[in-house]
């Protein structure tokens, strides 16, 4: 027998994983390691199914925007707008125009105009231009009138439109109406005035109830441009300027932050919404913070539809805010539309962030 083969029938010191036996230490240690794995595969399985009714979820992280849409199945009609409701009587159907030009499209044309009516405008005054054949219609906000700047070849008139007052309604703007959180509907196309929803969590960590109450006001203007030509063809141009302010209080009646959104819309009747301008106030108590407030338009169509959304936050707490208003050619405010609530609880305190 060789050296080696001596060797081969003995553990190996320094390999001893060749050795095939089953030492008494590792069998003492295998019943621990499932046991210990169980205990951690069970308290997993409380935490997921249990935890959220015992607390062990602090909260949860919601979302930063609020889908909104809206689908009109009825044919727009005279007799369904809020001229037929003020007692307007429909107006006439206006000559063909072509589409209103936003102030970025047509700048150096626009500014041109400006210097030689020698009147002062910016981008948040100038309604719009149209463009006809050998001359140009210029609409500029200048205070509570607008002003007409009609260039023809070389000629230039400026016209004062003075709004002739179409209609006003207002609703709301009272006590607090409704009740916050609210059970959760979040069916589509389901936009009512205030929806609530938070995640499933302890009692403890479930959103404070807030009052809210909610005012829309509705006012309708009329200007005519003149159109160029020989004979003072005008064309009737609505202006539409909807608000609405939502207010949230506590249940002892302190206001705790109130959002207001306002839009004004520019309708060529029968025809397409033109132009659209926007703004908003935020007002919050001590505490809380404005984490972002977004404001846009979309162009549906001939309709334009406005979105707002604002998010606060205190602490732990997140309210998100959406409006979605909708003006189309027939002047039609959807009593339908309002805003949607999203409320929850971060797990952190931090700020803004989740």
């Amino acid at each position: 027998m060789t050296e080696n083969d001596e060797m081969s029938g003995k553990p190996n010191p320094k390999n001893p994983g060749t050795d095939t036996g089953n030492l008494p230490e590792q069998e003492k240690s295998n019943p621990v390691l499932i046991a210990v794995c169980c205990i951690i595969i069970a308290v997993g399985l409380a935490i997921l199914f249990i935890g959220p009714r015992v607390g062990f979820l602090a909260g949860t992280c919601g979302q930063d925007e609020i889908p909104m849409t809206f689908t009109n199945m009825d044919a727009p009609t005279y007799a369904m707008s809020l001229l037929y409701e003020f007692g307007e009587p429909e107006p006439a159907a206006p000559p063909p125009m072509p589409h209103m030009i936003d102030y970025p499209l047509r700048k150096d044309t626009i500014d041109a105009l400006l210097a030689r009516a020698q009147v002062n405008g910016s981008d948040k005054s100038i309604i719009g231009m149209y463009e006809f054949p050998g001359s140009c219609l210029l609409l500029v906000n200048t205070g509570e009138n607008v002003t007409e700047i009609l260039a023809i070849n070389d000629s230039i008139r400026t016209v004062t439109l003075v709004p002739y007052n179409v209609g006003s309604r207002q609703h709301g703007y009272g006590e607090p109406a409704y009740s916050l959180p609210l059970p959760s509907n979040t069916s589509a196309g389901n936009t009512d005035a205030a929806l609530g929803w938070w995640p499933m969590t302890a009692e403890i960590h479930k959103p404070p109830v807030y009052l809210l109450s909610t005012g829309t006001t509705d006012t309708i203007r009329q200007i005519d441009p003149v159109l160029p030509g020989t004979v003072n063809v005008t064309c009737p141009l609505y202006i539409v300027n909807k608000t609405r302010t939502d207010t949230f209080h506590s249940t002892k009646g302190t206001e705790e932050f109130s959002v207001t959104t306002t839009g004004t819309f520019y309708v060529l009747y029968g025809q397409r919404v033109e132009h659209v301008t926007y703004d908003s106030a935020i007002t919050n108590s001590s505490g809380w913070k404005i984490c972002f407030d977004r404001m846009g338009i979309t162009m549906n169509g001939p309709a334009a539809e406005l979105r707002h959304t604002v998010k606060l936050s205190r602490s732990s707490e997140r309210v998100l805010i959406g409006y979605l208003g909708v003006t189309g050619p027939f002047i039609q405010i959807p009593e339908t539309l309002g805003s949607s609530t999203v409320q929850w609880i971060s797990r952190d305190g931090a700020g803004c962030s989740c």
